[in-house]
């Protein structure tokens, strides 16, 4: 067995993304050394052929030789290196291809720092016992990962991801067949969090590694299981006249657990068990039904077994859509105290909503609904997004051991989002042009004057003009009126609102100025587009 460190080369054509790694890495707690980075997949080459690294963390995207081609390149020549691959969602397939030459990993930018360092650890324990192989087996588990990792990331109202189980199968090498598709998390609080604690945790979640697969497995067509530090993700897919058998296992996986709890003082084990599906496009709906039952332990309370259909129901589609506006506005005035009130406001709810299927669906889409609002911000000023953006949308559930703790996780996580994207605006200059945007988003029913803005943003008006201009491309009066249109086409197409009434909603003080105007702007009278839009 070795005991020196494991020697690692960091390679991406970005100094940026290599000076984030070298951050990242938790070298001494890992025993590893850094031995070089490179910025191109040729000096990748060399390094590799000179210095015979342990483990390569490469981007696949790089200029005179691209990851792909290096990794390629070291399988044709027998190197006994170890890739981890970056690669972003949109560049999947490239990932795919590399892990076909026996890469160890992926991980998917924007980087996530614990996944990164359990790769590592993962990978540089093999290593030190003379276990890890780069076979096909590898590359079948790193595509069960990227299917653990990331079949749950779709919001509700997506076009289903997968029409048939073969798309399934295709894509992540998966043998699932026709019957039911259900996920479950098995999730060990540990009350004491100490370093004996931590220790005994990792003896925990091996054991239960074991178990599950025992009592599963045998009666399912597959069975895939992600564990992480405190919990385990499983998928099952098993015959539809199993359903019995399995929910019969389930309860005595859950019995043999509590035998661990008790052997443990301090530690509580809960088996979250989401919905039964039996249709391929469903899977990502039941990987959230068992977040949501995960989530709902909080409430419900641990050591016990939670299913999916004990959760209950509750109207709260007035407040959700409350709370989305507040969110979204929160980032479109990047107001990271707005945001935190929100997000206090949101888990204020009575313990008998919190513990329901609505609440944590809306919980799940939090990290969502800001992604959306971080990227329309991007879009809107033109600044390019950071890369050590986390990948996951929301914290991980699994390393909360409360409803407030998970709430402080979400507001710490976006409030340090929203504080650096203001602070990339104002070194811009473009925080008095997102107010501008955002008051006349609010008050295009008013008359809106130049001079009265200048005032709200608390600049010259001259000055402000010129900025807006220079900063959008347009004037601020044209986007005053262009902005008061598109409102206008809206009533005209989805109201019954007479013209005048529609005039006057926006703001103009005469009719017939207003029709005029619409006319020279749109193209057509506003009782011709009624007609062809409405």
């Amino acid at each position: 067995m070795r005991n020196d460190r494991i020697r690692i080369v960091i390679a991406d054509d970005e100094q940026n993304i290599c000076e984030m790694l070298k951050r990242l890495i938790r070298f001494d707690d890992l025993g590893l050394e850094l031995i070089g980075m490179v910025s191109n997949g040729e000096d990748l080459r060399n390094v590799i052929v000179k210095e015979k690294p342990d483990i390569v963390i490469t981007d696949i995207h790089m200029p005179v030789m691209d990851g792909l081609e290096v990794i390629r390149w070291c399988n044709e020549n027998g190197c006994k290196t170890n890739f981890i691959v970056l690669s972003g969602y949109h560049q999947f397939e490239y990932a795919y291809n590399a892990l076909k030459y026996k890469v160890n990993d992926y991980l998917l930018k924007p980087l996530n720092e614990d996944e990164l360092n359990e790769t590592l650890e993962r990978i540089a324990k093999g290593i030190r016992e003379g276990e890890q192989k780069k076979d096909n087996s590898a590359y079948i588990q790193s595509l069960h990962e990227h299917f653990m990792k990331t079949v749950s990331y779709y919001r509700n109202g997506q076009k289903p991801v997968y029409d048939n189980v073969d798309m399934v199968n295709q894509e992540f090498m998966l043998k699932v067949e026709p019957g039911i598709f259900r996920f479950l998390f098995i999730c060990v609080d540990d009350l004491r969090k100490d370093k004996q604690g931590n220790e005994q945790l990792n003896s925990v979640i091996e054991k239960l590694k074991d178990l599950s697969e025992k009592k599963l497995s045998h009666c399912c067509f597959e069975y895939v299981c992600r564990a992480r530090t405190r919990s385990m993700k499983i998928f099952l897919n098993y015959p539809s006249d199993q359903e019995d058998e399995v929910e019969s296992e389930l309860k005595r996986l859950y019995e043999e657990a509590q035998g661990l709890a008790d052997l443990f003082n301090g530690m509580n084990i809960t088996v979250c068990i989401g919905d039964s599906m039996n249709d391929p496009k469903e899977i990502p709906a039941a990987a959230r039904s068992a977040w949501y039952t995960m989530f709902c332990r909080f409430g419900i309370g641990t050591n016990r077994l939670i299913w999916y259909g004990q959760l209950r129901r509750a109207d709260i589609s007035a407040q959700k859509k409350e709370w989305e506006t507040q969110i979204r506005h929160a980032w479109d005035v990047l107001d990271e105290e707005m945001f935190a009130n929100t997000i206090y406001d949101i888990f204020s709810v009575p313990r008998a909503v919190e513990t329901t299927k609505d609440f944590a669906e809306f919980v799940h889409e939090i990290g969502a609904i800001a992604e959306e609002g971080k990227e329309s911000f991007f879009q809107k000023t033109g600044l390019e997004a950071p890369e050590d953006r986390e990948v996951s949308p929301n914290p991980r559930l699994d390393d909360s051991d409360s409803m407030e703790e998970y709430r402080d996780s979400l507001i710490s996580l976006y409030s340090a989002q929203i504080r650096e994207c203001s602070e990339m605006a104002d070194k811009k200059n473009l925080k008095p042009i997102r107010l501008a945007c955002s008051y006349v988003e609010s008050h295009y029913n008013e008359p809106i004057k130049l001079e009265d803005v200048a005032k709200v943003v608390n600049l010259n008006p001259i000055y402000f003009s010129t900025l807006f201009a220079r900063k959008t491309g347009q004037n601020f009066t044209e986007y005053v009126t262009l902005f008061k249109l598109k409102k206008a086409c809206e009533l005209l197409a989805d109201s019954d609102m007479n013209i005048n009434e529609i005039a006057d909603s926006l703001g103009f003080t005469d009719a017939r100025y207003f029709s005029k105007l619409f006319r020279k702007k749109m193209g057509l009278k506003p009782t011709e587009y009624r007609r062809i839009y409405g």
